[in-house]
């Protein structure tokens, strides 16, 4: 029988294979240090407070969470032990890298301590696990920006890298 919906303490992503099976631990920890997201901008639940939180110190970090992505390139423990990551995200990432060719992702997730640490925005979507930081390999800054938002992103230009984020599509 087809694998039933995943468990409210699990998030999946597409993985290795594209077939949306792989599923890792969640867990709801409160607002630990580091923690403090402002309140939502204009009152939109877009720009809530995370749920729940994968626990980047309890998986592996070379979780294939889509054909071409590790979980260690969009989330690292040293940006913040917890991190939030949007399986819809991830999805349009891969579609930019399938479109694209090889991608580099310069940060990904930043717990909101480490964003406020960088000069991050106050509502900086790397927050809220769909933002993204990326450097293309084989094509330029200039080509890359199209791509991002022909997959659905919201594209903030920069000379040397392309920020693309899912900044209208509801939280996963």
């Amino acid at each position: 029988p087809p694998p039933g919906p995943p468990a409210a303490d699990t998030v999946c992503f597409p993985g290795a294979d594209n077939s949306g099976n792989t599923c890792l631990p969640t867990v709801s920890v409160g607002f630990p240090s580091g923690y403090n997201y402002p309140s939502p901008l204009n009152g939109s639940s877009k720009y809530r407070k995370p749920v729940r939180f994968i626990d980047l110190s309890a998986v592996d970090p070379n979780t294939k969470i889509a054909p071409n992505f590790k979980l260690s390139e969009v989330a690292q423990e040293w940006k913040g032990k917890y991190a939030v990551v949007q399986p819809h995200a991830v999805v349009n990432l891969q579609k930019m890298r399938d479109s694209a060719g090889a991608l580099k992702i310069n940060s990904g997730y930043r717990s909101p301590k480490y964003n406020s640490g960088v000069g991050g925005a106050t509502w900086s979507r790397h927050m809220y696990g769909d933002g993204f930081d990326i450097d293309p390999v084989n094509i330029s800054v200039n080509s890359l920006e199209p791509k991002c938002t022909a997959n659905g992103g919201k594209l903030v230009e920069y000379s040397s890298h392309v920020h693309c984020d899912w900044r209208f599509d509801s939280l996963d």
